[in-house]
């Protein structure tokens, strides 16, 4: 880009008296200068104009403009002036003629303004700035209209009437502009460049004969202009019934009505008889107006190259169809319930008060349907090959549409409207969005069938090929459920606001993306299927024998299996702190900040908790005999002791795992330590290990009302047990392995543990049995009311407290010590002891 600057210098050439220096590089981005002055002196005087480049590259071509009047240049160009808008290829540019000057007041030919613009101004680059390999010269002006006219409020009074005179092209181009809003009135359905084209083909010519830079194709003539429009066949019924022309009767039967094309021109036929005729390449209105019988009107491909409109009214006969055949080209196909259109370029047929409208082709072209609904309740059934579209319950359908590549239905009318689709044979895709109504299916091979604005959406894949639906929610609070038995999913809105459901697809999709808090249910099928829940994104999947259901940004999602199979669930928790239950009926919940999964009637349920936060879990036994294992840190799992078929529910990664056993049975715990120091508490209806993962994470797995319990600490680390009575009569025995018996009942076991430490508190005659238990000589000591068993150079330590009764026992051959300390609450039976 280049900065010129113009300067205005009075006669001596040494003084400015006017200028205009805009900073065209870096601040308006336009090479434009604009300078304005009014000489005062009452004189005549001679002014220069100074054109100077102030930055950048020197230009190679300029353009000036000389808006002012009754100057004389001393190097007049004589150049085109005209530029901008005036000056696009779509513009309808229009110049100035005083009305004064005109034929209508005895001036032929019109004479032009003196400032209206010259054309022929030359394009040299596109919209993008590139140059053009060949320059363009556009035929601007096109026409020319009259200004001068009066207004109440602006310009100056010439004609002596009171009322103020506009001059000027903006005063040309709203009458041009007022022409052809009367002719699109007249010509409804004419294209806006045949009105251009009948403006410039009707106009005056002003200077040379044609067209010409200065006034282009002349003034207009709004007359002329609309009988260029008007070439018209009317076929239509006399007062005796008698088409005109024509001799059919109006005798009852039903009348046929036919518009084909036939070479250059278009007939219009009834009953077989040609009743009118009109060369194809002029505008041309045709009209059909039926009769009082049931009348089947036929518009069959007319060709690009018809100018024309063809408007049909049905009559008043009780059946009146009609049946549209689209060009080779692109078709547009617009239908009501009683009228509608097509267009095919500069082409359109319209049509009223007829009771069946019928597309029977597309003929090739990427043709569109676009049907609307009435103000009642409606039904629009889309398919790969048509589409129909019924009015009320009608029992036909009122609209149809048959090979058109693409077909949109609307709702807008009213009601309480319904709408289906079907799929074709390859793989096919609907989507539904019920924030406006809104669904589509798309075909494999690239068309589509789509409805907006409708309440209740369904869509059925009953063909072939691997189909799939998505279903958008609204911000409200919606639920989504997928069923794989008939592959079958719904999207239901708040309070019934809205209804979209699919059937036989093979795989369903549910976005609850928009807000609101928004639920997901998900079932399996007869066979072996898979459940899968994630709070990370709300996402859930439900997989089996050729289905996937999958729910996504939803709040709560459900996943149920009641239909058969061995079918299992996957519950993953969040980043946060979650909560996760499963019992032996199958059931499992995972919840946390901002969602909820649940698992019902599975045969195996797990949970993971690896995405962070402190996560906690509770697991419930069945009524029959149940087991119960748990790993620190990493896992647990619930099953029934002897089939582990009938229920598995299992957890991974939890900080805190707990385990109930309330149903019934004799149950079976299994606890395992971390590889850090852990600790092992038993008591009378509940066991506890808790410690360290190798990490450093706390971990705490708890079980309760367990008829057997077993901890084992075979991992590392120094762990201990605690193990209490209950308030009956209860014996423990330490050794390599610490037993706890409640009432003669086996109950808490403690295996290679290296500390244990039992207490009897809670009342009853309790017995302690401790063992030595290490390849060296233990040592073992009482005092006051506790007994112990240790080897310091292994590091291991049995103890029991406030026991009624307790017995040493030696029995690995080895002289071990004693430290027996005075008086003691307890009797100490060393009957076998070596020390």
């Amino acid at each position: 880009m280049n900065d010129m600057d113009i300067y205005i210098l009075d006669a001596s050439a040494q003084n400015v008296v006017a200028g205009s220096a805009w900073d065209n590089i870096n601040i308006t981005k336009n090479p434009f200068e604009f300078v304005t002055y009014t000489n005062t002196s009452q004189q005549s005087l001679d002014y220069n104009i100074l054109l100077t480049r102030y930055d950048g590259a020197s230009p190679q071509l300029m353009k000036y403009v000389n808006f002012g009047g009754g100057t004389n240049f001393e190097f007049d160009t004589n150049s085109p002036t005209l530029y901008g808008h005036a000056n696009t290829a779509a513009a309808l540019a229009t110049g100035a003629a005083a009305y004064y000057e005109t034929p209508e007041f005895g001036v032929s030919p019109p004479q032009p303004e003196p400032f209206t613009a010259l054309g022929g101004t030359t394009i040299l680059f596109d919209k993008d700035g590139n140059r053009l390999a060949t320059p363009e010269n556009r035929a601007n002006p096109n026409i020319v209209a009259p200004d001068g006219a009066n207004t109440t409020f602006f310009g100056y009074d010439i004609d002596g009437d009171t009322y103020p005179n506009f001059f000027g092209t903006s005063a040309a181009a709203p009458h041009a502009a007022a022409v052809v809003a009367l002719l699109l009135e007249g010509f409804p359905y004419s294209p806006v460049g045949r009105i251009h084209t009948a403006l410039e083909s009707t106009a005056i010519d002003m200077e040379s004969a044609g067209f010409d830079f200065l006034t282009g194709a002349g003034l207009i003539d709004a007359v002329a202009a609309e009988n260029f429009l008007s070439p018209a066949v009317v076929v239509a019924f006399d007062a005796n019934d008698d088409p005109v022309p024509g001799d059919q009767a109006d005798d009852g039967n039903p009348d046929t009505f036919l518009i084909e094309r036939n070479g250059n021109d278009i007939e219009v036929k009834v009953n077989g008889s040609l009743v009118g005729q009109v060369a194809a390449m002029s505008w041309a209105t045709i009209t059909i107006n039926g009769s009082t019988d049931s009348d089947a009107i036929t518009v069959k491909s007319l060709g690009a190259d018809f100018q024309g409109a063809v408007v049909i009214n049905g009559g008043s006969g009780a059946s009146n169809s009609i049946t549209l055949e689209g060009t080779p080209g692109d078709d547009i196909f617009q239908l009501w319930a009683d009228h509608g259109a097509i267009r095919q370029f500069d082409f359109q047929v319209l049509f009223a008060e007829v009771d069946l409208i019928e597309v029977t082709q597309g003929n090739n072209g990427d043709d569109l349907a676009i049907m609307h609904d009435a103000a009642t309740n409606d039904m629009f059934v889309g398919y790969y090959t048509g589409a129909d579209l019924y009015y009320d319950g009608a029992v036909v359908p009122q609209v149809h549409v048959c090979n058109v590549a693409n077909v949109h239905a609307l709702a807008e009318a009213g009601g309480y409207d319904k709408s289906k689709f079907y799929d074709w044979t390859g793989d096919d895709k609907f989507v539904a969005a019920p924030w406006n109504g809104y669904g589509e299916f798309f075909y494999s091979d690239g068309q589509y069938t789509e409805a907006y604005g409708f309440d209740k959406v369904e869509a059925f894949a009953t063909r072939s090929g691997f189909d799939e639906a998505w279903f958008y929610d609204t911000t409200g609070d919606d639920s989504f459920w997928g069923k794989p038995i008939d592959g079958e999913a719904k999207m239901t809105g708040p309070g019934g606001s809205y209804s979209y459901r699919g059937k036989y697809f093979d795989r369903f999709r549910g976005m609850g993306s928009m807000g609101g808090h928004d639920t997901a249910k998900l079932f399996d099928s007869y066979g072996d299927d898979t459940f899968t829940a994630s709070a990370y994104d709300g996402e859930g999947h439900m997989i089996g024998d050729g289905f996937h259901n999958w729910a996504k940004y939803f709040e709560e999602i459900i996943g149920e299996a009641s239909a058969g199979g061995h079918d299992t669930a996957e519950l993953d928790g969040s980043s946060g702190d979650d909560t996760f239950t499963a019992n032996a009926a199958g059931e499992g919940h995972f919840s946390g900040d901002g969602f909820d999964n649940w698992a019902k009637y599975f045969e195996e349920i797990t949970g993971d908790a690896s995405q962070g936060g402190y996560d906690t879990a509770e697991l419930y036994a069945s009524a029959n005999d149940d087991l119960f294992v748990s790993a620190a840190g990493t896992y647990a799992c619930m099953t029934d002791e002897y089939s582990a078929d009938t229920y598995k529910n299992i957890v991974n990664n939890f900080d805190e795992v707990e385990g109930f056993a309330t149903a019934g049975g004799n149950e079976l715990a299994k606890l395992y330590d971390s590889n850090g120091d852990d600790t092992f508490t038993a008591d009378g209806n509940e066991g506890i290990i808790e410690g360290e993962t190798l990490a450093g994470f706390e971990f705490y797995h708890r079980v309760q009302d367990f008829g057997l319990v077993r901890a084992f600490a075979t991992r590392g680390g120094n762990d201990q047990a605690l193990m209490y009575d209950s308030a009956g009569n209860d014996l423990l025995s330490l050794g390599t392995e610490a037993l706890v018996w409640y009432d003669r009942s086996l109950r808490f076991r403690a295996k290679h543990f290296e500390h244990v430490h039992s207490y009897a508190q809670n009342g009853g005659n309790d017995t302690a049995h401790l063992y030595d238990d290490s390849s060296t000589v233990d040592t073992l000591w009482a005092r006051d009311d506790q007994a112990k068993v240790e080897n310091t150079s292994v590091g291991w330590s049995r103890i029991a407290e406030a026991f009624d009764m307790v017995y040493a026992h030696s029995s690995d051959g080895l002289n071990d010590d004693e430290d027996i300390l005075g008086p003691l609450s307890f009797a100490l039976n060393l009957d076998d002891w070596d020390g």
